[in-house]
């Protein structure tokens, strides 16, 4: 058996592995934010001229495993972390399940032999099922810390859509979602609408708008001010779309736009990323009704899982959410 390492550096060779990568992401558990269309954008709209970037083959053949870095300085120095942080709920290295074994222990080899680039390992946003935690406690080259840096509420979606309701736990969520749907049917028909290739651009310009909005009410900016970021969004939504990987719901009451929702998939787990609704509309729960709609939506497409992803807000635990914890793994030079 021959795995064969190779070492990426640029965007180009980045763009060079996308169909492989796409493949490996099937063979592993991973989530929406470690593929090539969400990554490869992020690199395309953020990324420096530091890509530190380790993949391996298999009889230099077959992609089996992507682990994908980059340097930037910080506060701790010259930085090592993951492509796509910030933006990105979940971070980890893509490895086939078949190799995990035989290629562990080496990216921690590549980790070594570009030490005198960097300061510290910074690697957030892992969850507690990462292979590079195993890896931390038998390999001794580094000093290691590993903390929690964020809850990821989750929900067990039911079997069918008239289940969904009595998941509920919270009894005034359930009484809100039902009055409010019956004060807003008296105001005109809420419609809802999923984005495809042609129409996903006018979609994700109402999501920016809706989301304005409601963050102006709060005199704060919401993660989508930035020019950077809606450029990103707008380059990776129609990708995503095109390979079934985002939902981009939207809703409308008597014919008005009133709601947007960012909806990530892959397998049967859902993601939900991030929303905007008419905060005039706020008092008759149209969040949370929208919300319910597409949670129904998603167990009619065998979706068993619904995210919140990062952010311990009230909310999502009176949608019957559990806590799933995400972690971050510092490595710094001195190990045994």
């Amino acid at each position: 058996m021959s795995i064969n390492a190779f070492e990426i550096t640029t965007g180009s060779q980045l763009h060079g592995v996308q169909t492989e990568w796409f493949d490996l992401c099937k063979r592993c558990s991973a989530t929406p934010f470690m593929g090539p269309q969400w990554l490869i954008n992020w690199w395309d709209t953020f990324g420096n001229d530091n890509l530190r970037a380790i993949a391996f083959k298999f009889n230099g053949g077959e992609l089996i495993a992507l682990g994908l870095f980059f340097i930037y300085n910080s506060d701790h120095g010259r930085t090592l972390s993951f492509v796509g942080s910030g933006i990105s709920d979940y971070s980890d290295v893509l490895i086939d399940k078949r190799f995990v074994g035989a290629v562990l222990p080496r990216i921690f080899d590549y980790f070594q032999s570009i030490q005198s680039l960097w300061d510290i390992v910074d690697l957030q946003q892992l969850r507690a099922s990462s292979l590079l935690f195993s890896e931390t406690r038998n390999n001794h080259k580094f000093q290691s810390l590993i903390s929690i840096i964020d809850v990821c509420p989750v929900i067990r979606l039911p079997l069918q859509k008239d289940e969904l309701i009595r998941l509920i736990t919270s009894k005034k969520l359930r009484r809100n979602i039902r009055y409010g749907t019956a004060r807003l049917r008296q105001m005109g028909q809420l419609q809802m609408e999923v984005a495809d290739v042609d129409s996903v651009g006018a979609y994700l310009e109402d999501l920016f708008a809706l989301h304005a909005s409601r963050w102006k009410i709060k005199q704060e900016d919401g993660i989508l001010t930035s020019r950077k970021v809606k450029e990103f969004h707008r380059r990776v939504a129609g990708e995503m779309v095109r390979t079934q990987q985002l939902r981009l719901y939207r809703f409308r009451l008597s014919g008005r736009v009133c709601a947007c929702f960012y909806i990530l998939i892959q397998g049967h787990s859902s993601y939900g990323y991030i929303g905007g609704f008419d905060p005039s509309l706020s008092k008759f729960s149209l969040g949370s009704i929208c919300l319910y709609k597409i949670m129904q939506d998603l167990v009619g497409r065998d979706i068993y899982l619904f995210d919140f992803l990062r952010g311990a807000e009230g909310y999502k635990y009176g949608w019957g959410a559990s806590k799933s914890y995400n972690y971050r793994l510092l490595l710094s030079h001195g190990g045994n």
